[in-house]
């Protein structure tokens, strides 16, 4: 974005990407978290948010991401998939889970099999391809480091054997997604999924690759059947440390959201309560919902007799 304002003047321009900072000379309204929450957002993609500005010229902001190549239309996150309980009547799918290390095989196998899908390990590429002579899955969960043969040439020749389009083949890997991703593309596999493998990220592979539908619990039915006979929550009965509180409430109030972050994991850990509010807090952080997280947070504040 560029303009041909005013500029930034130079002794402001270390700070111009700080919470509330704000330039009073030229300053029409705002809070002054714009701008931070930009260059917190492309940060958390791995990038970087950037200024040009010479005062009386103007100014131009820009940011640089390293982003893979998309192949056909570009999934949009399904938020829906943490209450996914089962797939839902009418499909049925089959998942080998590729990996020399029995542990996370296990791990993959057992966010699978409670969903009513036919889940089956195999101990590296070599075993897959054994297995793949008698039976054919939908999908391939496979590891790409792995001894003798890693992911990818496994891919290649389960490729060679059985076709590009007889079954989906998702990369499972730890290794910088950026240098894996091209090298996967040109070997025709079908996506990459990340380490540690999240449980709604896995379950859009599915979706997305597969087109199957899931049955969703109701969160708010959930919540209400929890809470029934339960006192109403008060945060000021949590007996946080003032040390901890005065912490909180200082990031909450710089709007620095990483430091916030950190000292909620601190706040989770002092009681089962106490973990259940932290969760809340770190929702609204994650979504800036600044107004929430301080609402909140005012409820900390014990009235004096």
């Amino acid at each position: 974005m560029e303009d041909t304002g005013p500029g930034i003047p130079t002794d402001k321009q270390e700070t111009i990407f700080d919470p509330f900072e704000q330039d009073e000379s030229i300053s029409r309204g705002g809070t002054g978290l714009g701008l931070s929450i930009c260059k917190r957002l492309v940060e958390l993609m791995s990038g970087e948010l950037k200024m040009d500005s010479r005062p009386g010229e103007g100014s131009r902001f820009y940011f640089t991401l390293t982003l893979p190549p998309a192949e056909g239309a570009v999934p949009i996150k399904d938020h829906r998939l943490k209450w996914a309980t089962r797939l839902a009547d009418g499909f049925d799918v089959k998942a080998l889970v590729v990996d020399d290390n029995v542990s996370n095989i296990e791990i993959l196998v057992d966010m699978l099999k409670p969903l009513g899908i036919d889940a089956r390990p195999a101990e590296g590429g070599a075993d897959a391809l054994r297995l793949l002579k008698d039976w054919k899955p939908d999908i391939v969960l496979m590891d790409y480091r792995m001894p003798e043969m890693n992911g990818v040439e496994a891919s290649i020749q389960i490729q060679e054997r059985f076709g590009r389009d007889s079954m989906k083949i998702i990369i499972v890997t730890a290794s910088p997604f950026e240098a894996l991703s091209k090298v996967c593309f040109e070997a025709g596999i079908h996506g990459v999924l990340k380490k540690p493998v999240e449980r709604d990220e896995l379950l859009g592979v599915l979706k997305n690759h597969l087109n199957v539908e899931y049955v969703y619990e109701d969160p708010t039915e959930k919540k209400d059947s929890q809470q029934s006979g339960k006192k109403d929550f008060d945060p000021a009965t949590l007996g946080i440390p003032d040390e901890l509180h005065a912490k909180i409430s200082k990031s909450a109030r710089l709007g620095i959201l990483s430091q916030l972050e950190v000292h909620l994991d601190e706040l989770e850990h002092l009681n089962a309560e106490a973990a259940e509010w932290a969760h809340k807090l770190k929702e609204h952080a994650r979504h800036f919902e600044i107004k929430k997280l301080r609402d909140e947070l005012k409820k900390l504040i014990v009235p004096k007799d």
